[in-house]
């Protein structure tokens, strides 16, 4: 998916950065998800790691980033994962 959208915006760093982002967020999404509520309490390592993926795309990305990791985030959802 990265490739397609590199090769046809060319803005490879944007996307790569953005790629991070996503990758961040979605592991943590994953570890949270694995602990249950527990991952929220303040001595939890996946409360800390959440917060800092949500951190990274909001205050370490530039306009052209933050464009890319929106397309990245909306991609369409198959149907197979909706049912």
């Amino acid at each position: 998916m990265l490739r397609s959208t590199v090769a046809t915006t060319g803005n490879t760093r944007a996307l790569e950065h953005a790629a991070v982002c996503e990758l961040a967020l979605r592991a943590t999404a994953a570890l949270v998800v694995s602990q249950g509520s527990t991952a929220i309490l303040a001595d939890q390592d996946a409360q800390r790691l959440a917060r800092e993926a949500l951190f990274l795309p909001v205050f370490g990305s530039r306009p052209p980033i933050r464009k890319s990791l929106a397309g990245l985030l909306t991609w369409p959802v198959p149907e197979a994962a909706v049912g």
